[in-house]
């Protein structure tokens, strides 16, 4: 007297006591006298079923520790007739996590300029920076800003490259800014200084 299998999608950010989904019965008249129970321990700490067979979520669902829930709901009518249905929830993710830098500010040294004729290898890797991200399947991207960002660039695992000599630098620091940017488009930004050696 209920359908046999229900499947529903549910972003990760529902608030806990929001109804996802209602298990309908060929016994419309008798919806108070009937008895439901989820039958999996584990998955009544995340979903209820209310006295009309709404299914409510009870704790809120992270699709980074678990993509699926699966479980059977038992039935029960006045005459202690019994059915059983399975219910399939799919979690949805959402971008829920900024990146994070593994340090809060980057300092770097160049190599030393001897003379103004000086020339080194370039492009020649002079630093990394560190980011991850909480999502699952984030890629992150990052890149650098500033007045002499034109100098570096920066590759898709964080790693600084040099690209031109410094010969015409006459700063003792260079202060450039990495940015970090997921899939969702959620950034985060860190400053980097670069020291050159006398």
């Amino acid at each position: 007297f209920i359908q046999p299998k229900h499947q529903i999608s549910v972003r990760e950010n529902i608030p806990a006591g929001t109804r996802i989904l209602s298990l309908p019965t060929n016994r419309p008249g008798e919806r108070n006298n009937l008895h439901y129970t989820i039958l999996e321990d584990d998955q009544a700490a995340y979903f209820e079923i209310g006295q009309y067979g709404d299914v409510i979520l009870k704790k809120q669902l992270d699709f980074e520790k678990l993509v699926r829930h699966n479980f059977h709901v038992k039935v029960v009518d006045e005459q202690l007739n019994e059915a059983t249905c399975q219910v399939n929830v799919e979690v949805l993710n959402i971008n829920d996590w900024d990146p994070r830098f593994r340090e809060s500010h980057y300092r770097f040294r160049l190599p030393a300029k001897s003379s103004i004729n000086e020339s080194y290898s370039v492009p020649m890797a002079v630093g990394r920076v560190e980011a991850a991200d909480g999502d699952a399947g984030d890629k992150i991207n990052f890149n650098l800003r500033g007045v002499h960002s034109a100098l570096f660039s920066i590759d898709s695992r964080g790693m600084i490259w040099l690209k031109e000599p410094l010969q015409n630098i006459q700063k003792s620091e260079l202060s450039l800014i990495a940015t970090a940017t997921d899939s969702g488009q959620r950034s985060t930004s860190v400053p980097i200084t670069f020291v050159m050696d006398p």
